[in-house]
């Protein structure tokens, strides 16, 4: 026999002592989605008012980015994983029972977002874009980079998201005016223009052959813009139609 080869494909969810992994990277399922997206699919995980995250219904969970807590409010971290592309996810952990090498705040549990690295030495680009079509034109751009060394690791990432909405909703009701019944129809639009802008830097020192020191920073900036537009109409007995201004 001169050669055995090997073939192992890493299952998409393992179990281990109080531990649920979710193994994501090159999986069809993180495909135009985000961080936040998610975290919604995945068992016992809802997100609740204000955007705040819970598990099995209860608040409290601590979310960690690469074994790091972020120490996020829920509208901050929201923003800071909506901006995230789920394509930049190595795995997710979900710990219901945290060892000592996980800070122990909080009784809900952990969740731990580890992304994708580049583990071999040299530098590494990566750029990624994708584009889809609603009531508006979206897009999700990226770049990466790394340099690894045989003890220094550089790594950082750029992701712009334009995740707009667009929602309408039509209502309406009978009001009697002396001897006349009129009807008002209302049309509703609002429109969501949404910018995220999240990064990452980070540096690794392997100082020795078990141990490692390692810096990360993480950031976001949303610009979100709201816009309504209402418009009455006011049909009576005979047809006829009267156009109220918008309101907006």
């Amino acid at each position: 026999m001169d050669e055995v080869v090997l073939t192992f494909k890493e299952p998409l969810v393992e179990a281990d002592k109080g531990k649920l992994t979710f193994n994501l990277k090159n999986s069809a399922l993180t495909t135009g989605q985000t961080a936040l997206d998610m975290l919604k699919k995945l068992p016992g995980i809802s997100v609740g008012q204000n955007d705040n995250i819970l598990f099995r219904g209860a608040s409290g969970i601590n979310v960690m980015i690469d074994g790091k807590m972020t120490y996020l409010s829920g509208s901050q971290l929201a923003n800071l994983l909506k901006g995230m592309s789920a394509e930049d996810i190595n795995k997710i952990e979900l710990i219901t029972s945290p060892t000592a090498e996980f800070d122990a705040a909080g009784n809900t549990g952990i969740i731990n977002i580890i992304p994708i690295k580049n583990i071999k030495k040299g530098y590494a680009v990566d750029l990624r874009t994708a584009v889809s079509k609603g009531k508006y034109w979206m897009t999700n751009e990226n770049i990466s980079a790394s340099l690894r060394t045989k003890k220094i690791n550089l790594y950082g990432s750029f992701d712009y998201n334009t995740p707009h909405r667009f929602t309408q909703n039509n209502s309406g009701n009978t009001i009697n005016e002396e001897e006349n019944t009129f009807q008002l129809n209302r049309e509703n639009e609002k429109t969501f223009k949404i910018k995220y802008y999240t990064w990452r830097l980070g540096t690794e020192w392997q100082f020795s052959p078990k141990h490692n020191i390692g810096i990360s920073y993480h950031g976001y900036i949303d610009d979100f813009k709201g816009f309504n537009n209402s418009t009455v109409n006011k049909v009576d007995n005979s047809g006829g139609v009267t156009i109220f201004y918008p309101f907006r």
